[in-house]
């Protein structure tokens, strides 16, 4: 008998399930060995306290509740797939709508942009911004009339 049969077999011992001729070899080995009593006294004590327990009785609704949860869960699978198909179009709803917008925006801005040209001389978008904005009225601030006329020269 070795120490490592006590440790594995120490269970068995306190429910009573070794044969006669192991029980003694192991109570023998117990008297023996001084490790192995200590380790199987402080298991006894654990073992005996969980033994002493009380026993838990499970509420009686549980198994009528548990059968009702796995049969809304079987519904529901039904639903699962339109359900997933939601979710998956979702994306693709608001990426069509960020679209929409950016094209409303630009037709919207094209049309102010045309708008503005249209009541003015300008062929061109760039030919109105590059005058009208950008260089509206150059020729009424004396330092830029000045510089210009000085370049002509």
């Amino acid at each position: 008998m070795n120490c490592k049969f006590i440790k594995y077999n120490m269970i068995s011992y306190l429910e009573g399930h070794l044969p006669a001729p192991e029980i003694r070899a192991f109570e023998d080995h117990l008297t023996k060995c001084n490790s192995c009593r200590q380790v199987f006294e402080e298991f006894s004590k654990t073992y005996n306290l969980l033994d002493a327990g009380q026993d838990v009785q499970p509420n009686p609704f549980f198994f009528s509740r548990l059968e009702q949860r796995i049969q809304d869960q079987k519904q529901n699978k039904a639903g699962f797939v339109p359900h997933v198909l939601i979710n998956a179009l979702r994306p693709v709803a608001v990426t069509l709508l960020i679209l929409l917008s950016i094209l409303s925006g630009v037709l919207i801005g094209s049309q102010f942009t045309n708008g503005a040209l249209a009541g003015s001389s300008y062929d061109s978008e760039m030919e109105y911004y590059t005058e009208y904005v950008y260089f509206n009225n150059v020729d009424d601030e004396p330092i830029e009339y000045y510089l210009l006329n000085q370049s002509e020269e």
